[in-house]
């Protein structure tokens, strides 16, 4: 039974895979994809450590995103529900304000945070010149963005 459901998540996300890759992106921003070493993002999220500072490519729904300059977007995998952040800590990949919902694919490094370090308190106040004041998320792992596009569903 639990092998059951594990195909039909897996082809699922297959699916979604092809659906989301079959078409051209609307939208572009940073390095080109180099469609290296894609990663679920379940997969990241449930050993984040085993993938610090290595380039990954994951994918998803665009199931958030920072509403002051576009300098982070949330991928959520479906079906598995994982979420990962990607973010620009210098703001030269941004992406759209009005993205929510579409298919994205976002890659770059993967860091992990150490709780200790001066880079939590650093990110709360680098917003870009004339960018309206508001909190950007602090999570424990994100993927830099060094490329991002965005597909309609």
């Amino acid at each position: 039974m639990k092998f059951n459901k594990m195909i039909i998540c897996a082809a699922a996300f297959a699916g979604l895979l092809l659906a989301g890759c079959a078409k051209e992106p609307f939208f572009k921003a940073g390095e080109p994809v180099t469609k290296g070493k894609v990663v679920s993002v379940g997969e990241v999220m449930a050993n984040p450590r085993a993938y610090a500072g290595e380039r990954v490519l994951v994918q998803g729904t665009v199931g958030g995103v920072c509403k002051g300059s576009g300098c982070w977007v949330l991928v959520e995998e479906s079906p598995s529900g994982a979420k990962l952040y990607a973010k620009s800590p210098d703001h030269s990949v941004t992406v759209p304000m009005d993205c929510e919902g579409t298919w994205v694919r976002v890659e770059g490094e993967l860091v992990v945070v150490d709780p200790t370090s001066e880079e939590i308190a650093v990110h709360q106040h680098e917003h870009a010149e004339g960018e309206a004041p508001h909190e950007c998320p602090q999570p424990d792992c994100y993927v830099t963005l060094s490329a991002v596009e965005l597909f309609k569903k």
